[in-house]
């Protein structure tokens, strides 16, 4: 009389077959516990299985492996000596659904004789966590030596942003070119905003950006090694800072040889100047010149020149 014998966990079925006295075993655990970490949907898992005749050679069409009743199809890596024995693996993703779900495994002989080892998948996971963010109200942001950077959402929010993809995140600095979202085109102090459709959340707060390696490196637009607060030509460069006529423009950006310089007189109101890098003349009492003018701290320079004519 032949025996199969199944092997699950600790225990042993014993099945009547054909003639003749040899063993077939399956073998795999009885049961299989897996465990999803915190913040993913899903894992891949292997299930290993060693499948063993001793009467015949095992033909892999025999063996077939369902989970929840759909069948997966195993990899064999192993066939082992002389065919007899043979080693399974089953890769699957497994969810929380998978959870309680049975693993089955069923092998024919050329005879007919099938046994059969089934066991319960056990899925765990641990709760995701909810976000609990806050926006910093003020930052110093260094930018890079080319005078931008780009902000990232760890930089400008406080708590934890739990099972958040960052791509669920939108930044946006309000710079002038508020465009291009978290980069920093310029030094200065600029607005932020942080948006996250997804839990309908918003907070703002400001940058301070500043220049690589020191506060005045990016505030030098012509790149001429001049300052743009003491640059009589702050937009083209000249490093010589020549300026014959001592009206404060420098020759190479001067339009004419009358200078852009103009006599204001206003007797009530404001004055705007719109271009940062120019400033307002006032006469002393000394009848001697000086333009004001505010870098990107708002700290006024005063620079001496002559007075309009």
């Amino acid at each position: 009389m032949r025996h199969l014998l199944i092997f699950i966990a600790l225990y042993t079925i014993s099945i009547s077959a054909s003639s003749g006295q040899c063993d077939a075993f399956i073998i795999i655990p009885g049961n299989h516990q897996f465990h999803i970490p915190t913040c993913e949907e899903s894992i891949n898992v292997v299930f290993s299985v060693q499948i063993i005749d001793y009467c015949e050679g095992i033909s892999t069409n025999n063996i077939t492996a369902f989970l929840d009743g759909d069948e997966i199809n195993p990899t064999f890596s192993n066939l082992g000596s002389n065919g007899i024995s043979a080693y399974l693996e089953y890769t699957e993703t497994i969810t929380p659904q998978n959870n309680n779900k049975l693993l089955l495994v069923t092998y024919t002989d050329s005879a007919d004789n099938s046994i059969a080892v089934d066991g319960i998948i056990t899925v765990t996971k641990n709760e995701d966590l909810l976000p609990a963010l806050s926006c910093f109200p003020e930052i110093n942001f260094s930018l890079n030596p080319d005078c931008g950077g780009t902000l990232l959402p760890a930089q400008v929010l406080g708590g934890h942003t739990g099972c958040l993809e960052a791509s669920a995140i939108n930044l946006t600095v309000y710079d002038s070119d508020s465009t291009n979202g978290p980069d920093i085109d310029e030094p200065g102090s600029h607005q932020y905003r942080i948006s996250i459709p997804s839990l309908g959340y918003e907070c703002q707060g400001i940058i301070h950006a500043r220049g690589f390696g020191s506060a005045i490196a990016c505030n030098d637009k012509d790149k001429d090694g001049i300052t743009d607060v003491n640059d009589n030509c702050p937009n083209t460069p000249n490093s010589d800072q020549a300026d014959s006529d001592r009206d404060g423009i420098g020759n190479a950006c001067e339009k004419t040889a009358g200078n852009d310089l103009h006599a204001i007189e206003n007797a009530s109101g404001d004055i705007y100047i719109r271009n940062s890098a120019r400033g307002l003349i006032l006469r002393g009492y000394d009848d001697s010149c000086y333009r004001l003018t505010i870098d990107e701290y708002g700290n006024i320079h005063r620079t001496s020149v002559l007075c309009p004519r």
